[in-house]
């Protein structure tokens, strides 16, 4: 069986990545001989990523 994890890649509040992901992940689950995880960095504490705005956002302060 193969595995496949769809990575939601960023843990900003509002962010559209997850929509896609769900939508890859139905379809790999359709797959026979797929085995197909979602793993969403929300649910990894990663503190340092858990900011308003990116950090290269123009204007924020150093």
């Amino acid at each position: 069986m193969t595995v496949f994890s769809v990575i939601i890649g960023t843990v900003r509040q509002g962010c559209f990545s997850g929509k896609p992901a769900r939508w890859i992940l139905d379809h790999l689950k359709k797959r026979e001989g797929v085995d197909a995880r979602m793993l969403d960095l929300k649910d990894y504490p990663m503190p340092f990523f858990d900011a308003p705005v990116p950090p290269a956002m123009p204007g924020r302060p150093a």
